[in-house]
């Protein structure tokens, strides 16, 4: 049974249920709860899930971080003699990043043309199991595809532009 009390006669409401609750129906015992407490029981799994993903979610984004630091450091360390020449050649900072950098940043749009209809499978099945549903939209996937672009550009230029910026005659010394 739902009740709807007035602001600030919630006792006077429990009270009133209770006599009409044993009235009606002694032989079982008056319980009550509130619907906000209710749903926050419902919810309290999904909070939970929410705070787990997100921090999940920081440690994928630190150790791919990584990851990309790590292969553009081999990409840039296996290419020291080829990027010396260049530079010998006239060849700038973006053009240096741009030829280390271009493999990776082409990976990063692989995996997200692979993970958003993944992704967007998945919360639309997430999604369906709420009364009250919303779908996934196209705002959120291009908000993340921003981001995820923005954060492996960063982590790829900060490596990408420090080989760029050494100085070629030692790359090209042992020639």
């Amino acid at each position: 049974m739902y009740v709807k009390a007035a602001a600030g006669k919630t006792a006077e409401a429990i009270s009133s249920v209770e006599k009409l609750w044993k009235q009606y129906n002694p032989e079982y015992e008056f319980q009550y709860e509130f619907l906000d407490e209710r749903f926050d029981q419902l919810y309290k799994s999904d909070i939970r899930a929410g705070k787990l993903l997100r921090i999940f979610a920081g440690i994928a984004i630190l150790l791919s971080c990584m990851g990309l630091f790590g292969l553009v450091s081999i990409t840039a360390e296996s290419k020291v003699k080829e990027i010396g020449i260049r530079k010998t050649l006239g060849a700038t900072i973006g053009d240096i990043v741009l030829l280390v950098s271009k493999n990776l940043i082409t990976l990063v749009g692989l995996s997200l043309v692979i993970a958003f209809p993944l992704a967007y499978w998945l919360m639309n099945r997430w999604l369906s199991n709420y009364a009250y549903r919303t779908d996934a939209s196209l705002w959120i996937f291009l908000g993340a595809g921003s981001a995820v672009v923005a954060i492996a550009i960063l982590t790829v230029y900060a490596k990408a532009s420090k080989a760029a910026r050494k100085n070629p005659i030692h790359a090209i010394r042992t020639e």
